[in-house]
C-alpha cells in the first residue's frame, strides 16, 4: 500500500468534533465559513477535504453575517457512515489564518452536542 491508500486509525474511525471561532476570523466567502473550517481541520487531520457523503457540519445561524459580535459553535461528523462516535466531541479553538486548531474543553459541549443527530437529521441520533 502506498501513502496515498494507506489509512491510520484516525482517519477510519468515526468522530464528532466542536469548533469555536469569531466569524469575522475565517478566511473567504461568508456563506461557506463552516466548509472552510471543515476543509481545514480535515486537512490537517484526515489529509482530505470535507466530504458531505463521508461527513457532516452542523452550520450555526449567523456565520455569514459581517456584524457578529460574538463566537460561534460547529459541529464537524466525520466518517458518518462508519457508526456513532462517542458522547463527548472533541472541541477546538480556531483562530487566525492560516487557521488554528487549539484542543480545549468547552461547558456544556457533550450535552449541547446531543441536539444534533449524528451525522445528519436524516439519521439517527447519538445515543
Amino acid at each position: 500500500m502506498d501513502a496515498h491508500t494507506k489509512q491510520t486509525p484516525l482517519q477510519e474511525k468515526p468522530g464528532r468534533f466542536c469548533f469555536r471561532f469569531k466569524p469575522q476570523d475565517i478566511p473567504g466567502e461568508p456563506g461557506a465559513r463552516s466548509i472552510t473550517v471543515a476543509d481545514a481541520f480535515m486537512q490537517q487531520n484526515y489529509e482530505r477535504k470535507f466530504d458531505w457523503e463521508k461527513d457532516y457540519v452542523y452550520t450555526p445561524a449567523g456565520i455569514d453575517d459581517e456584524e457578529i459580535n460574538r463566537k460561534l459553535f460547529m459541529f464537524l461528523d466525520v466518517n458518518k457512515n462508519a457508526g456513532h462516535a462517542c458522547h463527548s466531541p472533541r472541541c477546538y479553538r480556531v483562530e487566525g489564518s492560516p487557521m488554528t486548531f487549539t484542543e480545549t474543553k468547552f461547558n456544556g459541549a457533550s450535552h449541547y452536542s446531543l441536539m444534533f443527530p449524528w451525522g445528519g437529521r436524516d439519521r439517527t441520533p447519538l445515543e
